[in-house]
């Protein structure tokens, strides 16, 4: 059978109308593939863990019962704090010896209702030194300044505290240390308050020795500046006591200055605060108490001891025996 030319077109239509049916159906179940490879993929990729094999991942801290109460809704009261969950908060701080940044904290978030009891269990519960333990109630006194009752409350817990009170340097002297000796005077009157419990009256007598003693001029002037004025038999017999201590006098210019008699006479041992620096072989003493005025000439009223340039040589040292006759000493 012959086959007619235009059945030959209608044929090749139908076969190009095919394949195109067979590539249309073709790339829409490509299109699908890739849709749900794509999607995949992204799935995949959002629970894939964003640390690499083997890194441990490190598990936040615990947030404190004090920090919570911070954090819910960013509203809280300073009142609401228990006096565990403020101690909680500040013993790391405790045990670095950071005695600054609890009183920063401090003055910052703890109610004034629960300041006294916090400050008994940071002196009970902690190890901290004496001098951090003084330095934070110090701060908080100065902080409720306008509270007497508050202050009187914090002034107690030293003298509960048998370390805090009785160890030295004396309160008064590390109020001086740790720059709130603007306390003095307060610390002065409740001692005179509880007389019984402080012994005030020796409160001061206490401090100014100790200073004196160890001849420490800062400590002695700033004990001045706050004690009702040292009066010069007392700065006389603070003189004596440095020099028989056998310090380098670092201190003398200042208690010469407020009254200090620098020829003063200790009766108790027939000597004289000069001879007392020579009996003790200190020629850097002698130096200093020979150029803040001394005699040195005058005797001893034991004349077995006689003159200043007789005991030197009764001690065998000859540099405070020539120095002396430098100075126009005479037998």
């Amino acid at each position: 059978m012959k086959i007619k030319n235009y059945d030959i077109v209608i044929l090749l239509s139908i076969l190009l109308t095919f394949s195109l049916g067979i590539g249309f159906l073709y790339s829409i179940k490509n299109s699908k593939d890739n849709t749900t490879k794509e999607t995949r993929d992204k799935v995949e990729t959002q629970v894939e863990p964003t640390s690499t094999v083997g890194e441990a991942k490190k598990a936040p801290s615990a947030p404190s019962d004090l920090d919570k109460k911070k954090e819910k809704n960013h509203i809280y009261k300073k009142e609401d704090f228990t006096i565990e969950e403020i101690f909680n908060y500040i013993i790391d701080w405790a045990k670095a010896a950071s005695d600054n940044s609890i009183i920063k904290f401090l003055k910052a978030e703890c109610p004034k209702d629960k300041i006294v009891e916090i400050v008994k269990k940071i002196v009970k519960e902690t190890e901290l030194s004496r001098d951090n333990k003084l330095n934070i109630i110090f701060s908080m006194a100065e902080h409720f300044k306008d509270d007497k009752n508050i202050k009187d409350k914090l002034f107690n817990v030293i003298i509960e505290d048998d370390i805090l009170a009785i160890q030295e340097p004396p309160v008064l002297v590390v109020a001086v240390q740790t720059k709130h000796e603007a306390l003095i005077p307060d610390l002065l009157d409740f001692g005179k308050r509880n007389i019984e419990k402080v012994k005030a009256n020796q409160m001061d007598k206490k401090a100014l020795h100790y200073a004196a003693k160890n001849d420490i001029p800062e400590y002695l002037e700033g004990l001045h500046r706050n004690i009702e004025k040292i009066p010069a038999d007392m700065a006389s017999k603070l003189l004596l006591e440095l020099v028989k201590a056998n310090k380098p006098g670092n201190s003398i210019p200042f208690l010469v200055k407020i009254g200090a008699n620098i020829n003063y006479y200790d009766d108790k041992n027939n000597l004289t605060i000069l001879m007392h620096a020579i009996k003790n072989k200190n020629l850097d003493l002698v130096k200093t108490i020979c150029e803040a005025g001394a005699d040195v000439e005058k005797p001893s009223k034991d004349k077995a001891i006689g003159y200043p340039l007789q005991l030197a040589r009764e001690v065998s040292d000859l540099a405070i025996e020539m120095y002396l006759q430098d100075q126009g000493a005479r037998d």
